[in-house]
């Protein structure tokens, strides 16, 4: 059970699962940068072109240069595929030189400016029609189109105050500066615009100029709640886990309703790509939001399996009951009927959904097409339950009696889907719900019994849970507290120990622990196979924010640790600036640290996952004929 001390509380981290892309609360603010406060002993920065990955010099015009962008390459401007490699031997992720100033970051969050906050001596922002991004000469002052940045979406959603958008042809798909006032959201404390329309690789109609539709009578069914939470991920940029909870579009539903809805959303993402390719061969122009993910929930059940003649018919009743869109139903009849007739064919000769621009582009560049390719096969699939024995020596026993498939590294595999409730030991907590990755940096810190051991950003507790299942004396922190309630909810399910704490990890002054394990909030671009909301709703904008807590992340938990203890820091991040980068860094500012590289015993870990310096590296294409698994990067820091 949950041991819980008066702590300081704060506001509520967006996240799910292992931990989705967040912060610790309130704007992720970059905070005083460390070039330039080298630690002592510490001699200058690596000159330019030691590392080729992700940290080029500072452009013209003062603006950083954005890690996994398009800006200036490091073979001397060779177009994509031209011109020589790197040298045989040097890393596929890394870091060049130091920007002009001290600035070690990438400028993931420095998207376009709202108007009104334009920097000292910047001009205004470009009228709508100027050219498009990545085309012509750079801004006034050498700024460049921030990365992973999409372009404007096609749907009609359009911001309050806005006119109808262009026809379709006006202005090329993706191209095109926002209109003034649509800037990014600088961390996690700006607010996202409300017009941001499909992922960047999609085609189909363009932009439609019919009325915006109010979507808040829509539920009522589970189909109706499954196109409110599309219309909330797709329209306001929200996460399904962010939809789903108290005072969302499903509280009205019934339990199983909801259970139908999250799934019918969530697979209607999964296949988005391809149902757009579909939908695009029966209309020249889309219609209004909330009719288009009618359209597109029909189109994913009718290619799947879905009964013709019910599902035709829920998705006619549901466009009649759209405000301002009932004269679309009969749009809704005639293109679903078609699809009903041809889809299901056409489905299977559709390639695989790829990743949108922003973040395929640097997933390419830092593993290869191959490998994000596999990737994305995996992420089409739906991915199968994982659990973790609270004791390891019943895991067979268990594997046994569920008919799961005992992994190599002791977590068990269901394929089927179940109810989770109604498998044998849910009640007696022999185990619990947590992805075969996500299972492993508390393997890597291997407990001991008696170690006081301090479990940073620890909800959901899956962790946790593994942590006192191992005996140690475990210290539980996480900024949540409706999320740290779930960590108390499995405690006491399993009958396992841990002072639960409600706060802010910066602020934690506990300790000194034997050992710490920092599972810091990241960009989530790992668990997309079970998150296939995460690339619709976000545009990495936020990254850069992300990464400078991971790194004041790290610096703050070695002062908690004790001599010679040791620190395991992860990320179910596929970007190695969350990652390899993010260590390499630490080492350097902390003299005396190093990668703990006797982890590479631990059974049931291929070697070839592990990279050179010593910390795990797993791709969502790892055991791709297993399910898949969740991306992570895993390092066991000692100092």
């Amino acid at each position: 059970m949950a041991k819980d001390p008066k702590s300081p509380t704060s506001g509520p981290r967006e996240g799910d699962g292992e931990r989705r892309s967040g912060g610790r609360g309130g704007p992720a603010g970059k905070g005083p940068r460390r070039d330039g406060d080298r630690p002592a002993g510490k001699g200058p920065r690596r000159e330019g072109g030691d590392k080729p990955y992700g940290k080029g010099p500072r452009r013209e015009g003062g603006s950083d240069r954005p890690s996994y962008a398009k800006g200036p390459r490091r073979d001397g401007d060779r177009p994509a595929g031209k011109g020589p490699r790197r040298e045989a031997g040097d890393k596929p992720y890394g870091k060049g030189p130091r920007r002009e100033g001290g600035s070690d970051r990438p400028s993931y969050a420095k998207g376009p400016r709202r108007e009104g906050d334009r920097p000292e001596g910047k001009g205004p922002r470009r009228e709508a029609g100027d050219k498009p991004y990545g085309k012509g000469p750079r801004r006034e002052g050498g700024s460049d189109r921030p990365p992973y940045a999409k372009g404007p979406r096609r749907d009609g959603d359009r911001p309050e105050g806005k006119g109808p958008r262009r026809e379709a042809g006006v202005r090329p798909h993706g191209k095109g500066p926002r209109g003034d006032g649509a800037g990014r959201p600088q961390g996690r404390g700006g607010k996202r615009p409300a017009d941001r329309q499909d992922s960047d690789h999609r085609d189909g109609p363009r932009r439609s100029d019919g009325p915006r539709s109010d979507r808040q009578p829509l539920p009522q069914t589970a189909r109706g709640g499954a196109v409110a939470l599309l219309d909330g991920v797709i329209g306001r940029e929200k996460l399904l886990s962010e939809l789903t909870g108290p005072g969302g579009p499903l509280d009205r539903l019934s339990p199983s309703d909801k259970a139908r809805a999250q799934r019918l959303a969530t697979e209607t993402l999964r296949g988005l790509e391809r149902v757009d390719r579909l939908l695009q061969r029966h209309m020249t122009k889309y219609p209004p939001l909330t009719t288009r993910n009618i359209l597109r929930l029909g189109t994913w059940e009718l290619c799947t399996g879905g009964a013709a003649h019910g599902v035709v018919n829920d998705c006619v009743d549901l466009a009649a009951k759209v405000p301002n869109s009932e004269a679309l139903k009969g749009l809704v009849n005639a293109v679903l009927r078609k699809i009903a007739d041809t889809g299901p064919a056409a489905w299977e000769t559709l390639r695989v959904p790829r990743l949108p621009k922003w973040l395929r582009e640097p997933l390419a560049e830092a593993w290869g097409n191959p490998a994000v390719t596999a990737m994305e096969e995996v992420h089409f699939l739906a991915p199968p339950l994982d659990l973790t024995p609270r004791e390891p020596a019943q895991a067979e026993v268990l594997a046994g009696e569920m008919g799961a498939e005992l992994l190599p590294t002791g977590s068990l595999r269901l394929t089927e889907s179940v109810q989770v409730s109604a498998l044998p030991g849910f009640e007696q907590g022999a185990w619990w719900v947590q992805d075969a990755a996500a299972a492993l940096p508390a393997k890597l810190l291997a407990p001991q019994k008696g170690e006081k051991v301090l479990d940073l950003c620890a909800a959901p507790g899956g962790k946790t849970l593994q942590l006192a299942a191992a005996g140690a004396d475990v210290t539980a922190l996480d900024i949540s507290q409706r999320r740290m309630a779930r960590v108390k909810e499995n405690l006491e399910r399993t009958g396992l120990t841990a002072t639960c704490l409600t706060g802010d990890a910066l602020d934690h002054a506990g300790g000194p622990y034997d050992a710490i394990l920092l599972d810091a909030p990241c960009s989530a671009t790992g668990t997309i196979r079970r998150h296939p909301d995460l690339p619709v709703a976000k545009d990495g904008s936020e990254f850069g924010a992300l990464i400078e807590l991971q790194a004041q992340m790290i610096d703050h938990a070695l002062t908690l640790l004790a001599p010679g203890g040791r620190l395991v820091f992860c990320t179910c991040s596929l970007l190695p600036d969350e990652g390899e980068v993010q260590v390499e860094e630490a080492l350097e500012r902390h003299p005396g640290l190093r990668i703990d590289t006797e982890a590479r015993a631990l059974p049931g870990i291929p070697e070839a996952w592990f990279s050179e310096e010593g910390g795990l590296r797993i791709r969502p294409d790892h055991w791709a004929g297993q399910g898949g698994i969740d991306g992570f990067y895993i390092a066991v820091l000692r100092q």
